[in-house]
């Protein structure tokens, strides 16, 4: 019966001490059976020494492995023909090849794809030339897509030795260079694979804003092959050679265009606007953590090696003008570069908008047309280049 049923039916205790065989007879023998002086039995205590010892051993022989299998494949990599073949697809890479053939420039410009097509560089170099009244050699060292990590590179590489030193090193900055997050502004990232070279690997590794990454710059630098790992595995399973060849432009200035319909000036620029805005508010923020480590390594190169920097804000079209609000991080963005123009005997120059700039000038939201790049580097040549190269410094554009 029911009742008898729950007399007979054990409790919950019983029931777990009948599972576990933790019942008081239980408790009494392990008591009693356990070392004097001991609280735990050895096998309930941390690892044995011989098994650390066989853990530390396994990685080792696991790092060695891995060493040496990326050490022969680097071997093999460089005696190949692709190197030389993704080099001729790569920006970056083909803009050094062309500047080291010219043996350096007084003026070099960095920056994303809006300095890549807005900073004409044979415009400026005739236009300070002019005005100084020497020959002066303006260099566009901008590429599509760049960010900060990228000018790391930059600086190691217009350093060099054999090369003309620059007399001024300009950055063209843009806002969404500084989204959050830096693993999406990292030279591990599939834009700087191909160009990070040894000679950088320390430079990056220093400056890296978290372990992995570091660790990643690092291996990358020693081993190019494990950068152009994508390349190297399509050409030997697919045997698909790498594709596209880069245009590093005219003194590295590439035309984006002489026109565009309005129309479709205007659509391209509301989708950028829009594709950009979740990076400008909270969650997101402005990347301290990150591209600042990576900044402040380049200034610190430059400032060793004596090269005069500047800090300029690139143009964008008014659609974008939408994410500089007060609650975008745009203000912290303008008041950083302030400080640290301040901080290096520089000012910063904002170009985001100036008299005579217009949503014509754009071929979307970012990219300067013929024209606006005309206007555009006028002013960065009088109002920043020549003054700089004439010991003053630049007045402030906010």
């Amino acid at each position: 019966m029911a009742g008898e049923d729950d007399d007979e039916r054990a409790s919950p205790e019983e029931a777990k001490d009948a599972v576990t065989g933790d019942g008081p007879e239980r408790v009494a023998s392990s008591a009693s059976s356990a070392p004097e002086g001991s609280a735990k039995s050895p096998e309930a205590g941390t690892p044995s020494t011989a098994k650390k010892r066989g853990d530390v051993g396994s990685f080792a022989l696991a790092l060695a492995v891995c060493a040496l299998c990326l050490a022969l494949g680097e071997r093999r990599y460089r005696k190949s023909p692709l190197p030389e073949a993704i080099a001729k697809t790569d920006t970056y890479t083909t803009k050094i090849a062309d500047y080291t053939r010219r043996g350096g420039a007084d003026v070099v410009i960095v920056g994303s794809s809006r300095i890549y097509h807005g900073a004409n560089a044979p415009l400026l170099s005739e236009l300070a030339s002019n005005a100084l009244g020497k020959p002066t050699t303006v260099y566009n060292l901008g590429v599509p897509a760049g960010d900060l990590p990228g000018y790391v590179l930059s600086v190691d590489d217009v350093l060099r030795s054999g090369l003309k030193k620059p007399r001024l090193f300009v950055f063209g900055m843009s806002p969404i260079e500084w989204t959050c997050c830096p693993a999406t502004s990292v030279p591990s990232s599939p834009k700087w694979i191909a160009a990070v070279r040894p000679r950088h690997a320390w430079t990056l590794f220093a400056s890296a804003s978290d372990p992995e990454e570091a660790f990643t710059d690092l291996t990358l630098g020693l081993f190019q092959s494990f950068g152009a790992r994508t390349h190297v595995l399509a050409s030997v399973l697919r045997d698909t050679p790498p594709q596209g060849v880069a245009n590093p432009g005219d003194l590295g200035w590439a035309s984006f265009g002489w026109a565009v319909s309005p129309s479709v000036q205007a659509s391209r620029a509301e989708g950028r606007a829009n594709a950009y805005r979740p990076n400008f508010y909270p969650p997101k923020h402005f990347d301290r953590a990150g591209s600042d480590r990576y900044f402040r390594a380049a200034l610190a190169r430059l400032e060793g090696a004596g090269v005069s920097v500047a800090i300029v804000g690139t143009p964008q079209a008014r659609q974008l003008d939408i994410n500089n609000d007060a609650a975008s991080y745009y203000g912290e963005y303008v008041a950083y570069l302030t400080a640290q123009a301040e901080a290096h005997g520089t000012t910063f120059v904002n170009y985001n908008d100036f008299p005579g700039l217009t949503n014509a000038d754009f071929g979307d939201g970012d990219h300067l047309l013929v024209g606006g790049s005309i206007k555009f580097s006028r002013l960065l040549s009088e109002e920043v280049i020549v003054p700089h190269l004439s010991g003053k410094k630049p007045q402030a554009r906010r």
